[in-house]
């Protein structure tokens, strides 16, 4: 994401870039051209309890074939990762936004409604003038 993107993000969720773990865009590569320090290979798998992409050679042979890790840890295609991850977004942003409309709708309301009162009284007070 851009600076000016994640900027506006982290005005409206101060916790964003901690929480989110941001990697500025200027720092990443695409995943197809990202190897594996350990495996050597492309990394096409996310291991959702180390929070990392891993490659088939880990998968199959290396820290996730054997062991606690094998056992344990749920491994996925990155591509399904990267639309579950998209969708999760868009249902984020959807219901944030939803949120945000309807404060303002009540707001608009609530200041309509006290301008209404301040135009009455601006009349009542014309026709106190007028009658003195």
């Amino acid at each position: 994401m851009c600076a000016a993107c994640l900027e506006g993000i982290c005005a409206i969720l101060p916790n964003y870039k901690s929480e989110k773990r941001v990697v500025p865009i200027s720092q990443m590569a695409p995943v197809a051209a990202r190897k594996c320090s350990k495996g050597g290979a492309v990394l096409d798998f996310w291991c959702e309890e180390c929070e990392k992409a891993i490659c088939e050679n880990c998968k199959m042979f290396g820290d996730h074939s054997t062991g606690q890790a094998f056992e344990d840890h749920h491994v996925v295609d990155i591509r399904v990762k990267h639309e579950n991850l998209r969708q999760e977004l868009t249902r984020h942003k959807q219901k944030h936004f939803k949120a945000a409309k309807y404060t303002l709708t009540r707001n608009v309301e609530a200041i309509e409604k006290r301008l209404s009162k301040v135009g009455d009284n601006v009349e009542t007070l014309l026709k106190v003038v007028r009658e003195e």
